[in-house]
């Protein structure tokens, strides 16, 4: 069963644009948080950078600030 997905695309420097999309029936169920979740912790391992361009992502990061070294400062969301 699918749940959600989460997609990325490496910029030509350490960065990647993250989005996520739970399906509507699954909405409220805290699996777009885990997912984020597990995406930054990724790409902080890998020593990269975001560009926000999902509002769930935006907000995720918003309420955990842990998370904020990892948004590029040049584009911030």
């Amino acid at each position: 069963m699918v749940t959600g997905s989460a997609t990325h695309a490496e910029a030509p420097v350490p960065q990647k644009e993250e989005r996520n999309v739970p399906r509507s029936r699954f909405r409220g169920w805290g699996i777009a948080a885990g997912l984020i979740a597990h995406a930054l912790d990724d790409i902080r391992e890998g020593g990269l950078r975001i560009i926000v361009q999902c509002p769930v992502v935006a907000a995720f990061i918003g309420e955990h600030r842990e998370y904020t070294d990892l948004v590029d400062p040049a584009r911030p969301s």
